[in-house]
C-alpha cells in the first residue's frame, strides 16, 4: 500500500524540530507512528517524501535516518533540503564513497556518522569542509593516516573519533589543529606521547582519553582545558600529583586508574577544581579525608574506594559539597545510619548518592570524625595561595613610601628652620604638612600590605 502522509500529521508536526525514520517506522515526536510495508524497495520514495516534507517546513532542521541502509541517491536528495542542518546517519554501512556525498553538503552544521564502515579514504573527503561545526566519525577506521585530514581542517569545532585505531601518530596529527574546542580520542590505543601532545592542544577546552593506555606518564595541560576525561587509563600518583598542578581544569574524571591516598592528597589541594570522579581506584581513609577538606569541590564521586567509617564520617561536616557519591559506604553519626533518614536527598533512590549540600542535614550537633587522623592527615595537602590584588600593591607600596620620605625630609628641614627662627609662620606649615605626608605615607603603605595580605585567598586543609 502506498506511503501517505496525512494532512493533521504534518500540522502537528510543523512545529517540531526533528523528524526520525527507524525500523520501517516515520514517525513524529508526537508519537504518531506509520509502518511501511516493503520498505526496501520504497527506501527512495521514503526519503523523497521526508525531502519534499522538510521543503515545506522549513523550521525543522535536524533528521535522523540511523540504521536505514540509505543509498547514494537518498543521500544526494538529503543534504540538497537547505533547511537542514543536523543529520544522524548512524550505522548505515555508508563506506568511503557515500560519505563523500555527506562530506560536500553545503548546509549541514553538525553530522554523525558513526559506525560506517569509513576508512581513511572517507575521512580525507573532510579536510576541505568548510560548513561542519560538529561531526562524529567514531567507530569507524580511519586510523592514522585520517587524523591527518582532521588535522587540517580549519572550520570544525567538536570532534568524536573514538573507535578508529588513530595511535600515538594519529594523536600527533591532530595536535596541530588550532580550531578545536572538544576532542574525543578514546579507545584508540594512544599511549604516553600521544596523550600529552592532545592535553596541551591551546585552545582545546573538553577532552575525553578514556581507556587509551597513557600509564604512568606526566601530561601538561593546555591553557583552556576545563575537562578532562582520563578513565581507564593506567594513571598512578605521580601522573596524579602532576595533574593537580594545574590551575585551568574545572571537571577531572580519573575513574578506574592505580590512584591510592598519595595522589588523592595531592588532588585535594587542587584550588580550580570543582568536579571530581575517582571511583574505582585504591583510596582508603586518609584521601578520603584529604578531599572531605577540599576548599574547592563541590561534586565527588568516591565509589567503590575503600574508605571506611572514618571516610565517609569525615564528609558529614562538609559544607561545600553539593553532590557526592560513596557508593555502598554509609554515613554515620550516633550510631546511624545517616542515609535513610535523608532519603528525600537521594538520587532517585540510588544508594549512596547526596544531590543537596551535606550542610542542609541538621544533626544535633556536629557529627563525630577521627580527629588524631586528620591532624595527622591536612598538612600532607599542598596549600596553594592564590594572590588577587584588586590594585598594583607593588607600586603603590612604593608610591606610598616615598611620600612617608618625602614627609619626614620635610619635617626635619621645618625644625632646623624653628631653631632658627622660632613659630616662624613659614616653618610651621612646613612642618604640619610633612607630619600629614609622613601619616599619609605610613598609613596608607600598611593599608596596602593588609589589602594585599586579605587578597590573597589560602586553600589550608581543613
Amino acid at each position: 500500500m502506498p506511503f501517505i502522509v496525512h494532512s493533521d500529521l504534518e500540522k502537528r508536526v510543523k512545529n517540531k524540530d526533528a523528524l526520525i525514520l527507524k525500523n520501517g517506522v516515520y514517525s513524529s515526536f508526537d508519537y504518531e507512528y506509520f509502518t511501511l510495508s516493503d520498505r526496501e524497495p520504497r527506501q527512495l520514495r521514503i526519503i523523497e517524501i521526508i525531502c519534499d516534507f522538510l521543503n515545506k517546513h522549513p523550521e525543522i532542521t535536524k533528521l535522523d535516518v540511523s540504521k536505514n541502509e540509505i543509498g547514494t541517491k537518498g543521500l544526494e536528495k538529503l543534504v540538497a533540503v537547505p533547511s537542514l542542518r543536523t543529520l544522524k546517519i548512524r550505522g548505515n554501512k555508508l563506506g568511503d564513497d557515500a560519505v563523500k556525498i555527506l562530506a560536500s553538503s553545503p548546509y549541514l552544521d553538525e553530522l554523525d556518522v558513526s559506525d560506517n564502515k569509513i576508512s581513511y579514504i572517507g575521512a580525507e573527503a573532510f579536510e576541505t569542509n568548510n560548513r561542519l561545526l560538529s561531526l562524529d566519525i567514531s567507530w569507524n577506521q580511519i586510523g592514522p593516516q585520517g587524523s591527518k585530514a582532521f588535522a587540517r581542517n580549519k572550520f570544525i569545532q567538536r570532534l568524536n573519533l573514538g573507535f578508529n585505531d588513530i595511535g600515538d601518530e594519529g594523536a600527533q596529527y591532530l595536535a596541530s589543529n588550532m580550531r578545536l574546542t572538544f576532542l574525543d580520542a578514546s579507545n584508540n590505543r594512544i599511549r604516553g606521547e600521544g596523550a600529552c601532545a592532545l592535553t596541551q592542544m591551546p585552545n582545546l577546552r573538553e577532552l575525553n582519553l578514556s581507556n587509551n593506555p597513557i600509564g604512568d606518564f606526566v601530561l601538561r595541560i593546555g591553557p583552556n582545558m576545563r575537562t578532562l576525561n582520563l578513565s581507564s587509563t593506567r594513571l598512578t600518583d605521580r601522573s596524579a600529583s602532576a595533574l593537580a598542578r594545574n590551575n585551568s581544569l574545572y571537571h577531572l574524571i580519573l575513574k578506574s586508574n592505580r590512584i591510592t591516598n598519595e595522589g588523592a592528597i595531592a588532588l585535594a589541594g587542587h584550588t580550580s577544581l570543582e568536579k571530581l570522579d575517582v571511583s574505582w581506584n585504591h583510596i582508603t581513609t586518609e584521601g578520603a579525608i584529604a578531599f572531605a577538606a577540599s576548599q574547592s569541590l563541590i561534586w565527588l564521586n568516591i565509589e567503590e574506594n575503600k574508605i571506611g567509617r572514618s571516610g565517609t564520617n569525615a564528609f558529614i561536616n562538609n559544607r561545600n559539597l553539593l553532590w557526592l557519591n560513596v557508593g555502598y559506604s554509609s554515613l554515620y553519626y550516633d550510631g546511624y545510619n545517616l542515609l535513610p533518614h535523608i532519603r528525600e536527598k537521594l538520587d532517585d533512590g540510588v544508594y549512596g548518592k547526596i544531590l543537596v549540600p551535606l550542610r542542609d542535614v541538621k544533626l544535633p550537633s556536629p557529627a563525630p570524625v577521627d580527629k588524631p587522623l586528620i591532624k595527622a592527615v591536612t598538612p600532607r595537602i599542598p596549600e596553594r595561595r592564590v594572590a588577587i590584588p584588586s590594585q598594583p600593591v607593588c607600586s603603590m607600596s612604593i608610591l606610598r613610601g616615598f611620600i612617608a620620605v618625602l614627609g619626614l625630609t620635610q619635617i626635619a628641614v621645618a625644625f632646623i628652620i624653628l631653631d632658627a627662627a622660632s613659630l616662624d609662620p613659614t616653618s610651621f606649615l612646613a612642618a604640619t604638612t610633612g607630619a600629614a605626608l609622613l601619616a599619609f605615607g605610613v598609613f596608607g603603605t600598611t593599608l596596602t600590605n593588609n589589602t594585599a595580605s586579605e587578597n590573597t585567598h589560602s586553600f589550608p586543609a581543613y
